[in-house]
């Protein structure tokens, strides 16, 4: 039931699958390709779920972690949701850009959203079963910082590393 149930389980952001010929390995494939891989507020919430049955799970021995069919790993923040301004944003930055608060009330209704996106990363690295990624092309802004959580990291030949958040007005971790 373990490693078969987890790879039957529905996510919309994550595509898990298992092989016979590979007994034991749960491979995790980021699932928004319509997006460049971008993570929403569902992708968090969804590594998390995934990152601890995979850790529960007595038949899973190893993730292996990777961007599917997507030209990129990775882009990062999906700042189409984050700005749109609405409920739609992990972090609330749109919203808090539209708040008429001061700095320091901004900041912390953005908290909660924060606290969601770091937890999503930080069960990749308390995750029992080592996790591996394998990267390919861009790997962006947030993206960096998931890559990190993982035990062991490959990447192909092409694979570029960036960490942008500067660049659009945000403090990278």
């Amino acid at each position: 039931a373990g490693l078969l149930m987890a790879s039957s389980e529905t996510y919309e952001t994550l595509a898990l699958s298992s092989s016979p010929d590979a007994p034991g390995v749960l491979e995790v494939a980021i699932n928004r390709p319509d997006s460049l891989n971008a993570f929403n507020g569902l992708f968090w919430v969804e590594m998390k779920r995934c990152m601890e049955a995979a850790s529960d799970d007595p038949e899973v021995r190893c993730v292996v972690l990777h961007g599917g069919s997507c030209r990129l790993f990775t882009s990062g923040l999906d700042l189409k949701e984050e700005m749109s301004g609405g409920s739609g944003g992990t972090l609330g930055i749109g919203a808090a850009a539209t708040t008429k608060a001061d700095v320091s009330r901004r900041a912390l209704r953005m908290e909660a959203g924060i606290r969601i996106a770091q937890d999503g990363i930080s069960s990749v690295e308390r995750c029992r079963k080592p996790v591996v990624v394998a990267m390919h092309s861009g790997v962006i802004g947030g993206g960096v910082d998931l890559v990190c959580a993982c035990d062991i990291r490959y990447c192909s030949e092409d694979t570029f590393f960036s960490i942008a958040e500067v660049n659009v007005g945000l403090t990278a971790d």
